[in-house]
């Protein structure tokens, strides 16, 4: 298995609704030597700690370099865990 599961990348796209984002992984080109860019990711929150409190959860910014975690068996499944 040659699947990083740490990545560092550059967010590409943000999906406000969703609570997704695409990220770019320039140590990672595509077929045509360009920057690698994710499927849509989860963006870790943090649950309130009141159950009907309302929070302003954190959405990283296009160009903001974040940290990415993938699942071990390769499938894609990645979650943005925070900005650098």
């Amino acid at each position: 298995m040659n699947e990083s599961i740490i990545r560092i990348g550059t967010v590409n796209f943000v999906d406000e609704v969703k609570r997704t984002a695409r990220v770019a992984f320039a140590d990672k080109p595509d077929i045509s030597g360009k920057p690698l860019i994710s499927a849509p990711l989860a963006i870790l929150q943090s649950p309130p700690i009141i159950s009907n409190l309302t929070v302003n959860a954190w959405l990283p910014k296009i160009g903001q370099t974040v940290l990415c975690i993938y699942l071990p068996n390769g499938g894609g499944d990645g979650v943005i865990i925070g900005g650098l």
